[in-house]
């Protein structure tokens, strides 16, 4: 009976198993594949992102990484648990970017969604997670590395850990899976790309598969749902955890899998070294100096570059200077650049060693700075550092002047006016203030600018009816008091139009209407 419902539940998980799969396939959105139709993982190019960051950055995201390791880890925990709480640190931490997703990866709106910076500072998507985990183990000194799945079959990127005790283990951390084996549903096992990165030990066992039921609990249960959500992992302590997943202690699931071992077996001994295993796109690295190996394609040439404390591109690190100068020449620019800038290389050198640390440099003990270029049209002045005592090389960059303002000599403001008659009945004008808009009563042509109206005058003959009359300052309409008598009004107004790019303000010009009561 016991056996029965083994072989049933083995069929059933199967095909569970490969719906899920198929799913996945059939669902893989247009925003995952490229121009060609291909899956934009299939491009190694896309995996280098990290590699294109400025000094700056570098610096933002190993130092983010390097403080991670030290407030998450210690030298009595073991591989397992090591690798545990950094997948909790680097899932909790990372924002995915599903509008980058669902537009078909267009670069050219890329905000580091590719890279470990843009994991720690902006948002990301499976690339740039699954790289700043395995930044985040190398800091630790544990090996790991980020693999993607066949792009034709299912364009994703995991994490590989090559060895914890003999065995290999693949962990999901953006979709929130922990260690997952290769026959562990979600693993994706059968689908990675194993020669992308060097990948010769493979995931055999069932390590922290199981089910939980979903159906009526009891001896006939046949329906259960996979599940190692990291989220999980949050509210409990690793000891908790290790004995529910790991040792298959919580009777309450359904573990499919074998008893693992915890990690080493000895807390701070690392069983797999990661100084034998080579990373991503190398086959050769330098112990200890991981951040060379994660962050920079040709570590070994910026290894020399460090060691010679040369002033080179990668490792100049430029900061505090003004988004833009407003300066008349050179001299004026050169004196205030070197109040502001300071100077930093990263890496840098520390009691002859390559430390992830940045060193800031003097002016005129190790450096002397320069303006080469001061164009005010083009709004760029180019600057040379040029090293000196126990630095050497050239390092340029730009920085922005306020260009040449060109006086455009603008046209006369060609406004004319011309003043109207309007009427007001003088049965309406005895019971009520009467409005006469400001067309009835003037009429302005050829005007550029915002026009602006002030009332002078109203007279009838010789005598002045001024209190009755008020000329609204931005429309020009006029306000006529009830109580006026019959007959017919002068009124003077003076205009004045703004101007614009091309014309100037005109000059206040007098118009005068009629208002006639009858």
């Amino acid at each position: 009976m016991v056996k029965n419902n083994k072989t049933a539940l083995a069929i059933l998980f199967s095909f569970l198993f490969a719906a899920t799969i198929l799913f996945v396939l059939l669902t893989v959105p247009v925003s995952a594949k490229n121009s060609s139709g291909r899956g934009v993982h299939s491009d190694i190019t896309t995996f280098q992102k990290n590699f294109s960051l400025t000094v700056a950055q570098k610096k933002y995201a190993i130092t983010k990484i390097k403080r991670a390791v030290s407030l998450v880890t210690n030298s009595e925990m073991s591989d397992l648990e090591k690798y545990y709480k950094l997948a909790l640190w680097t899932n909790d931490r990372v924002t995915y970017d599903f509008d980058f997703w669902n537009i078909t990866y267009n670069f050219d709106l890329y905000r580091h969604q590719w890279d470990a910076y843009g994991a720690l500072a902006d948002t990301s998507v499976c690339v740039g997670i699954s790289i700043l985990y395995a930044s985040v183990c190398h800091a630790a000194d544990l090996p790991c590395k980020f693999v993607r799945t066949y792009p034709d079959l299912l364009d994703h990127t995991i994490n590989y850990i090559p060895d914890i005790n003999g065995k290999a283990y693949y962990i999901d951390v953006t979709e929130n899976g922990f260690f997952m084996s290769e026959k562990a549903d979600n693993s994706f096992g059968s689908l990675i790309d194993k020669d992308f990165a060097y990948i010769t030990n493979l995931c055999t066992d069932g390590t922290f598969e199981y089910g939980e039921p979903i159906g009526i609990v009891g001896e006939e249960d046949d329906m259960f749902i996979r599940s190692a959500n990291i989220k999980d992992c949050f509210n409990r302590t690793y000891a908790d955890w290790f004995n529910e997943y790991a040792l298959h202690k919580n009777t309450t699931k359904n573990f499919l899998g074998d008893y693992v071992e915890k990690g080493s077996g000895t807390p701070g001994v690392h069983y797999a070294s990661y100084r034998n295993y080579p990373k991503q796109f190398s086959a050769t690295e330098t112990p200890g100096l991981w951040f060379l190996e994660d962050f920079y394609k040709n570590p070994e040439e910026i290894r020399s570059k460090i060691l010679a404390r040369e002033l080179d591109e990668q490792l100049v690190n430029v900061s505090y200077l003004k988004d833009c100068y407003d300066c008349e020449d050179i001299s004026e620019l050169e004196t205030s650049v070197k109040c502001d800038i300071v100077i930093g290389l990263f890496p840098s050198l520390e009691n002859g060693e390559i430390v992830p640390e940045e060193h800031s440099l003097l002016e005129d003990e190790d450096y002397t700075i320069t303006c080469k270029s001061f164009d005010k049209s083009k709004g760029e002045a180019i600057f040379a550092l040029e090293g000196i005592g126990d630095y050497k090389g050239t390092y340029e960059f730009p920085v922005k002047i306020k260009p040449d303002q060109v006086k455009k000599v603008k046209a006369a403001n060609p406004m004319k006016l011309k003043g109207k008659a309007a009427a007001v009945s003088y049965s309406k004008i005895g019971k009520k203030t009467q409005i006469i808009k400001r067309a009835k009563v003037i009429r302005v042509s050829k005007a550029q600018g915002k026009l602006t109206y002030k009332y002078i005058t109203a007279r009838k003959g010789t005598k002045s009816f001024k209190k009755y009359f008020r000329v609204n300052t931005r429309n020009g309409r006029v306000r006529v008091r009830k109580g006026l008598k019959k007959g017919t009004y002068k009124v003077k107004v003076k205009v004045k139009a703004a101007g614009n790019t091309n014309y100037m303000a005109s000059k206040w010009k007098t118009v005068i209407f009629k208002v006639i009561v009858k």
